[in-house]
């Protein structure tokens, strides 16, 4: 991993510093006055991985005030670049995280989201790309301050463990479950096929029995057909007796059917005959009155003709009427609207003069002056607002003021507190060394900011309460302002009313003369009847058109008389026509009746004769019949006498089949079996193999002397050849034989001790190159491809000597890392470094630069 870019929002004692970009930094300080927040970096590059920062809860890492926090961590992997987000809002009762991953994609040149459906596995998929966990991590390539010893301080199991995670150890485990669990599924299939087996041989036991069944039923078989043959040979004899009966009663119904057609026929003809007759002596009897019907019928179409000619000329009058009514209609139309018109302008003159009397002049005129004194006092109240508007805003912000006052001179008085009990050689606040002198003068820089704080708080104090009693008296002015202007919306109403009428009175009287002359010219055309001309023109015209018609209604009554009087011969003409028409017709179909009715006679004498012959047919054939019922019955009976012996036998050939197939399956199961277990066999020694006393121990044994390589080579640089450290992975038990562990024993000119009895400098020069060891293996190792490496203090154990043999590890181990971050406060150790990443305390919150 190479960190790339951190940006951070409220975490810690950070507001929203700039980002810190990492590129271009090999070996670098990360340094600034104590309490500004050096650590809170690396706290925020491990919270935003893997969600964990120096055991502390995420509420408690929102910036004072705050609620809500975030960090963005760009890293390189793999020759992938990465960003991570995580985000925490902080409420009532709990707070939300959210998580965000995401990978640079060159081709769209944008990022690509890549989270998991939780935070938890997206967390598990960043330690994937990291091959890294956060306790990996603080163990290898993180010396967190006050940690340094995380590694040596562990019991020995737990050494071993941290060990075995860092050499990616966990990968056999992974194998080791994966054998466990085929093992499982091949010790399960054996177990079936072993069942299996034994189930076919209890089943193969039935052999016997059932071939002296099979033996049984192919007697049996022989039997049945034998019988079922001697009784088809007798069914042959009277095989076409049933089929000859059928056949007869067959015909029987068909002469039947046909006896009852005839009989059906011979009455439609003689009906037929008779509705024929009918319709020839109705076409004779109207033909008679041929001469009469006739005569009528020409008188009739005389009266039409005549009522044709006068009923033309009565329709033209008519119309005559209707075009006068409407011409009528529309002169009275005109009248109406010259009356409305005279009705509408005397109510308009009527409304005109009522509005003409009500000019409120004067009374608006006065109202005027009393509103104009009331909108000089809104203006003040309007300037009166704002102000104490602005009052507020100050006393708020002195309030704000007061608050962060309060909370910086608590921290800086606990700080001198603490100075002030400790007598430790070193610096409570940092873990550096601290002489007495350093601690008076800390002590009383800090009793002057606290003096310094008191004054600007009392200032600040003194200030608010000033303007919360102006703003008291300020807003009584303010409500008896309100009280004054309470009238003036009223006012304001009443002065709108009467402007309006005011406004109506001078218009009316503008309007109220037209009107007037207006109404004098209607009236004169109304008395003259001065309207209308074209359509009383039109009505005189009409007058003269229905003159020249000479309609007469009496000889019009007369040729409607005469047509009711013949109407009826032109139905008599109609069906005299008809009769005319239809009789032949009619005497030809009646002659076809007579015809077919003599034909039915001769056809039912001879349907008769047919059915005598078939009724004694049927006589013979029904004794037959009857037999041949008996003997099939017979055959049937055999037959399933014969089929019941074949199904036995046939039961018994599928059952000896059967016992076949199982046999030959039983030898199957029997070579799977085998090849299971010789399986079964290899899974539980790969499961040997891949546990901890397989493989990983064989791994971790490899593992040590590189292990005590690297971190002897750093010892001796930082205590000139004096260390030298062994690492111990078995021993003795007191019972006899041994156990696996991992001790830790140094040895120096005074001999070989184990690592609990080394206190002060040298167990941190210990405790450092094991750090480093475990850092430059894990580099190497468990494709964790490790390129940074973390120191957060622990300098201030050393002395001027011990800090440069420290200057001289990391300078020796600076090729094998891509970013060195040292976290210090020593001014000389800080000068040592080519970077510095320096953290500034402002009010707005901690400050990053890079110099």
């Amino acid at each position: 991993m190479i960190p790339i870019r951190l940006e951070l929002k409220n975490f810690l004692p950070y507001r929203v510093p700039d980002p810190l970009r990492f590129d271009g930094i090999a070996l670098a300080c990360l340094t600034g006055p104590i309490g500004t927040g050096e650590s809170s970096v690396l706290d925020a590059i491990t919270w935003a991985l893997w969600g964990s920062a120096r055991a502390r809860r995420d509420d408690d890492l929102i910036h004072q005030g705050q609620t809500e926090m975030q960090v963005q961590f760009d890293f390189e992997q793999d020759s992938v670049l990465y960003r991570v987000i995580r985000k925490r809002i902080k409420r009532a009762k709990t707070g939300q995280t959210e998580l965000t991953l995401l990978a640079w994609d060159p081709s769209a040149e944008r990022w690509t989201l890549i989270n998991e459906p939780s935070i938890r596995d997206t967390e598990k998929r960043i330690s994937s790309i990291l091959h890294l966990t956060y306790e990996t991590f603080v163990h290898s390539a993180f010396l967190q301050q006050g940690r340094a010893d995380s590694f040596t301080t562990q019991t020995p199991a737990d050494r071993k463990r941290i060990l075995s995670e860092i050499l990616g150890l966990s990968e056999w485990m992974s194998y080791e479950e994966k054998v466990k669990d085929r093992l499982r599924k091949v010790e399960s299939e054996i177990d079936f096929h072993q069942r299996t087996i034994a189930e076919i041989t209890r089943e193969l036991a039935a052999r016997p029995g059932l071939l002296q069944d099979k033996t049984q039923a192919e007697g049996l078989l022989a039997s049945a057909q034998q019988a079922l043959k001697l009784a088809e040979e007798r069914l042959d004899l009277v095989r076409g007796a049933p089929e000859a009966l059928r056949t007869a009663q067959a015909r029987r119904l068909d002469l039947q059917r046909s006896q009852r057609d005839a009989e059906r026929d011979l009455a439609e003809a003689a009906g037929q005959i008779t509705l024929w007759e009918k319709h020839v002596a109705e076409c004779l009897l109207i033909i008679d009155e041929r001469e009469d019907i006739e005569g009528g019928y020409e008188a009739l179409q005389h009266a039409k003709d005549a009522d044709r000619s006068l009923r033309d000329k009565l329709d033209a009058l008519t119309d005559l009427d209707r075009r006068r009514s409407e011409l009528n209609g529309q002169l009275a139309a005109a009248r109406a609207r010259l009356e409305s018109e005279v009705t509408r302008l005397e109510r308009s003159l009527d409304d005109l003069q009522v509005a003409i009397d009500a000019d409120p002049a004067a009374e608006l005129e006065a109202l005027q002056g009393e509103l104009e004194a009331l909108r000089q006092t809104d203006a003040r109240r309007l300037d009166m607002q704002r102000q104490e508007a602005d009052m507020r805003e100050e006393i708020a912000t002195h309030k704000a003021t007061l608050e962060a006052l309060r909370i910086e001179g608590q921290e800086k008085k606990e700080r001198r507190d603490t100075l002030d009990k400790t007598d430790s050689p070193t610096c409570p606040l940092c873990g550096q060394p601290l002489t007495a002198e350093h601690r008076i003068d800390m002590i009383t820089q800090l009793d002057v900011e606290l003096a310094e704080h008191r004054v600007t708080y009392a200032n600040s104090r003194d200030r608010s309460r000033e303007l919360e009693a102006r703003l008291t008296t300020h807003r009584r002015d303010l409500d008896a302002l309100d009280k004054a202007l309470k009238t003036l919306p009223a006012l304001q109403e009443r002065a709108g009313k009467l402007q309006a009428r005011a406004d109506a009175a001078g218009q009316a009287a503008a309007r109220r003369e037209d009107d007037f002359q207006q109404l004098e010219s209607l009236r004169a055309q109304l008395d003259s009847e001065e309207y209308g001309h074209d359509v009383r023109a039109a009505l005189a015209l009409l007058s003269d058109e229905a003159d020249e018609l000479g309609y007469d209604k009496g000889q019009h009554d007369a040729a409607k008389r005469t047509l009711d009087d013949y109407r009826r011969f032109e139905t008599l003409k109609a069906k005299l026509d008809t009769a005319l028409q239809q009789l032949p017709s009619y005497e030809k179909s009646r002659d076809g009746a007579i015809e077919r009715r003599t034909r039915l006679e001769s056809h039912w004498t001879e349907l008769g004769d047919l059915m005598n012959q078939v009724e004694v047919e049927m006589a013979g054939l029904d004794v037959r019949a009857r037999e041949y019922k008996e003997r099939e019955d017979e055959v049937r009976l055999q037959h399933q006498s014969m089929l019941n012996a074949r199904d036995r036998l046939s039961r018994a050939e599928q059952k000896l089949d059967s016992l076949d197939a199982q046999e030959e399956r039983r030898g199957i199961l029997a070579d799977t079996l085998v090849a299971l277990q010789h399986e079964a066999g290899i899974l539980t020694e790969l499961r040997t193999a891949f546990g901890k006393n397989g493989v990983p121990a064989l791994i971790i044994e490899a593992a040590i002397p590189e292990l005590e390589e690297l971190a002897n080579d750093l010892l001796r640089r930082m205590t000139d050849g004096r260390m030298a450290l062994r690492l111990m992975t078995q021993r003795d038990k007191q019972a006899g034989g041994v156990i696996e562990t991992l001790d830790i024993e140094i040895a120096d000119e005074l001999g070989t001790r184990n690592y609990e009895m080394y206190s002060g400098g040298e167990a941190f020069r210990i405790n450092f190159a094991l750090r480093i060891a475990l850092s430059k293996l894990l580099a190497r190792r468990a494709g964790a491809q490790l390129r940074t490496l973390f120191i957060d203090e622990g300098f201030g154990t050393q002395d001027e000597i011990g800090r440069a043999k420290l200057i001289d590890a990391i300078n020796a181990i600076q090729g094998q890392f891509d970013l060195i971050l040292v976290i210090t406060h020593i001014d000389d150790l800080r000068d040592s470094f080519p970077v510095h990443i320096v953290i500034d305390k402002t009010s707005a919150g901690s400050r990053i630069s890079v110099r």
